[in-house]
């Protein structure tokens, strides 16, 4: 069985991560982009949602989906 490998974890992206643990709570594509254009890095809506996807494959985030709706979460983990 291949295997597959995460996706790396560039400044943008941990920067997210951060961001997350902080504030929490639901995660859309909408939010990540605005989070970036207010921090003056500009990107296309679509790097925030690789980048959203990115940590999710790499086992940070957990995806929902509700009807026309996708959001990410940041995963608990068991203490």
């Amino acid at each position: 069985m291949p295997v597959t490998l995460a996706p790396p974890l560039n400044a943008r992206r941990l920067r997210l991560l951060d961001v997350i643990r902080h504030i929490s709570g639901e995660w859309t594509t909408l939010r990540a982009h605005r989070l970036y254009r207010g921090a003056g890095w500009g990107p296309k809506r679509s790097t925030a949602r690789r980048d959203l996807n990115a940590l999710a494959r790499s086992g940070y985030l957990v995806q929902h989906e509700t009807y026309g709706r996708r959001f990410f979460t940041l995963k608990r983990t068991s203490a």
